[in-house]
């Protein structure tokens, strides 16, 4: 999980780290579930 986020931090920094840090998790959750 941290290795993702540090990948995402270098994208957008400031902005991942805000929102998109939580929003991933939830988000992956939902594409995983849906996958399944």
């Amino acid at each position: 999980m941290e290795r993702r986020h540090m990948a995402d931090g270098v994208q957008g920094s400031v902005t991942e780290r805000e929102g998109k840090n939580n929003f991933d998790d939830h988000t992956i959750s939902a594409i995983i579930k849906s996958a399944d």
